[in-house]
């Protein structure tokens, strides 16, 4: 009696440790997940701070290295390690550009890129605004990362592969091996057995693929630096790829080709200073040809031509000059569309895949479903014959 009780006993224990097991690992991981999705979102708040404190540094008088140095003796984590990094180079002797390249995980590449062209330009305050612009694109971001988050939460986590895996080695044959004992088969079971393992396949691919998805998402520019920079050509192609990337890369070219211009600065230097604020190699290399068409005689609005516009930017170029307001007013308008256009893409994109993927996997476990249960409905007849 007492040695049944404590069999019974010992076994609630084990019991209650692996449930207190499983909940505290399910809390981690729900934890670990948020904060490596809320990643990126934490590296653009950080890029704006430093925006903050470079623009109170221009207004002050004091110059923005000063300012960021003093910011940094106060030791606040908040700002993140690579911000203290960059204010020891600049202790160090280097000058702004310079700091800013030894500390490429501190803004992003664009970002970097659109200070330098204001570096050049001499105009630090001219090119605040563009770059505010591109960090405004966080809203849209934050959106589609938590509809990316849910989907690999609740619909691409290994649990679901390893119960068909189980149905397919444990279960399966169980009811195989039962109906060839009575002497019957069942259609259902035989056309799981012919396609459940496509269906594991392709489950554990469209996975691997979310997977990846979110790796690029958290990773960010770091997946084009150090020992991942052969990738940079290829991160630069699948920028233009996404519809709405490729928008926004075409919105801060025109962005900043605009501020050029009115500055005075010539449209050759103009096409190529732009093009580095977007810092992708492509839009580099199309800049390159537009220059040699300008090179060639060719007007600006024929010589962009390379980069894809509509007709109604190049009405608005050739306008510019005429306007009151310079290149960027006139400009404004259409990178305002430019702007709409990337957001209504990314969210058509992010909603239609989550929609997607709840139908797909609607599909697989209602089919897994219909031949479970009508299996076991065919061995009960069978039984029930024999």
């Amino acid at each position: 009696m007492n040695s049944g009780f404590d069999a019974w006993e010992s076994g609630a224990l084990l019991r209650a440790v692996l449930l207190v097991f499983g909940w505290a690992l399910s809390a981690c991981f729900l934890y670990w997940g948020v904060w490596l999705f809320s990643l990126p979102l934490r590296r653009r708040e950080r890029a704006r701070v430093f925006l903050d404190l470079f623009e109170l540094g221009l207004r002050d008088g004091r110059g923005p290295a000063a300012t960021l140095q003093a910011i940094s003796e106060c030791r606040d984590r908040s700002l993140g390690l690579p911000f203290h990094q960059f204010a020891a180079h600049l202790r160090s002797g280097c000058d702004l550009d310079e700091a800013l390249r030894r500390t490429p995980r501190l803004l992003p590449p664009g970002l970097q890129a659109m200070l330098s062209v204001g570096r050049e330009l001499g105009d630090w305050r001219a090119i605040l605004p563009a770059c505010r612009q591109t960090l405004a694109d966080g809203q849209s971001q934050s959106r589609s990362s938590a509809q990316y988050f849910l989907l690999l939460l609740l619909f691409f986590s290994p649990f679901a592969i390893y119960i068909a895996l189980t149905l397919s080695i444990f279960v399966l044959p169980r009811f195989y091996s039962l109906l060839q004992d009575f002497g019957g088969t069942a259609p259902q079971l035989d056309f799981l057995r012919q396609h459940l393992w496509t269906g594991i396949a392709l489950q554990t691919a469209l996975m691997l693929a979310l997977w990846l998805t979110a790796v690029a998402h958290v990773g960010g520019n770091r997946l084009t630096q150090g020992p991942f920079a052969l990738l940079a050509p290829l991160v630069d192609r699948a920028q233009l790829a996404l519809p709405w990337r490729r928008l926004r890369l075409r919105r801060d070219f025109i962005t900043l080709l605009a501020i050029l211009l009115d500055a005075g600065v010539p449209e050759p230097r103009a096409v190529e200073l732009a093009a580095g604020g977007t810092a992708n190699r492509v839009f580099q290399a199309r800049a390159r040809r537009a220059v040699a068409r300008l090179a060639a005689g060719d007007k600006l609005p024929a010589a962009l031509t390379a980069f894809g516009e509509a007709e109604e930017f190049h009405w608005r170029l050739r306008n510019g000059s005429h306007a009151p307001g310079g290149f960027l007013r006139a400009l404004r308008g259409w990178t305002e569309t430019l702007d709409a256009r990337a957001f209504r893409w990314e969210q058509a994109f992010s909603q239609g895949l989550s929609t997607g993927v709840v139908v797909f996997n609607g599909l697989l476990v209602g089919t897994l479903a219909y031949c479970v249960f009508g299996t076991l409905t065919h061995l009960l007849e069978v039984v029930a014959l024999w």
